[in-house]
């Protein structure tokens, strides 16, 4: 049996429609291995296929588009990968999410980690929303 998320609205124009040990669906196409999704663009093929493999070159290509929330789904359990690799620090000083830390603008902009089945739910309920996510999501 595998998991159907309720369907709500999205704001998004891609969200997860379901996912189970060895797929994602994103509106309806179903993924088999890691992969990049966002709420404004198509999925595409994401490198590593663990979180041991996971580089900070790899975060930071979930933070290409600058969106609101970054997220990364580790695999059946939430692995927390080192700060050296899911801390991304801007060049230029703008703030690489539109999250502040309510007293000073920040150039640092982490990404969170969570099991894979706990980032599809978070991305759903962040685009219902209407905020921006990407998630990089290991199969």
């Amino acid at each position: 049996m595998k998991p159907v998320l309720q369907p709500e609205i999205i704001k998004g124009r891609f969200s997860v429609t379901s996912y189970g040990p060895h797929f994602i669906e994103v509106n309806k196409v179903s993924y088999k291995s890691s992969c990049i999704i966002s709420t404004e663009t198509e999925p595409i093929p994401w490198e590593p296929s663990n979180a041991e493999e996971i580089t900070q070159e790899n975060v930071k290509i979930l933070f290409k588009n600058r969106p609101d929330v970054v997220l990364i789904g580790t695999g059946k359990v939430q692995i927390f990968l080192k700060e050296s690799i899911v801390l991304i620090k801007e060049e230029n000083n703008e703030n690489p999410t539109a999250f502040l830390d309510g007293q000073t603008s920040s150039n640092k902009a982490f990404a969170d980690c969570m099991s894979t089945h706990a980032a599809c739910r978070t991305f759903n309920l962040l685009a219902a929303e209407g905020r921006t996510v990407v998630a990089g999501l290991l199969i």
